[in-house]
């Protein structure tokens, strides 16, 4: 239960850069990647910053959802 979330970002993010979600004018992680597409051979930077943001985001939620889970069972049975 607790990679819902991140699974959540993820796709969202991926749907959007491939235009089945949010279109252009919606601002989202997805559509920045998906407008920087042109560019990546000049300027990288463009899609790297966009794409770490999601990656930070998604393993952040992981993590608080793993500390979540360990601090709240009630069985003590978890490592």
């Amino acid at each position: 239960m607790d990679c819902a979330r991140p699974i959540a970002a993820a796709a969202r993010c991926s749907a959007a850069s491939e235009s089945c979600l949010l279109q252009p004018p919606l601002p989202s992680w997805g559509n920045m990647l998906n407008g920087v597409q042109q560019y990546l051979g000049t300027a990288t930077w463009l899609a790297t910053i966009p794409g770490a943001a999601i990656t930070i985001a998604v393993t952040s939620f992981n993590f608080i959802g793993d500390r979540l889970r360990d601090a709240l069972d009630v069985r003590g049975d978890h490592n």
